[in-house]
């Protein structure tokens, strides 16, 4: 990974962490414009989504780290979940 994008993830964390859900989205969004096949965008995606209650989008989020990353447990948890929803 690259700097900028090690920033943009961690900026996502702290957004995430603060319940600035809106916020770690936008910077999401940049992040994804640098790499689009890091996993770990897509799971802080679905994570805001899913507080957001756009469960389609989280669950999209998801499936799409999951993708990138099969192994990716905590995003499978999450996708489990909301599948139960």
């Amino acid at each position: 990974m690259n700097t900028d994008l090690d920033d943009l993830l961690e900026l996502s964390d702290f957004y995430i962490l603060s319940q600035r859900f809106e916020e770690a989205i936008k910077v999401l969004k940049k992040a994804e414009k640098l790499k689009k096949l890091e996993p770990k965008i897509y799971y802080n995606l679905g994570i805001a989504y899913e507080v957001l209650s756009e469960n389609d989008l989280a669950r999209a989020s998801f499936r799409l780290a999951l993708k990138l990353k099969p192994d990716y447990k905590s995003a499978q948890e999450h996708l489990d979940r909301l599948i139960e929803k």
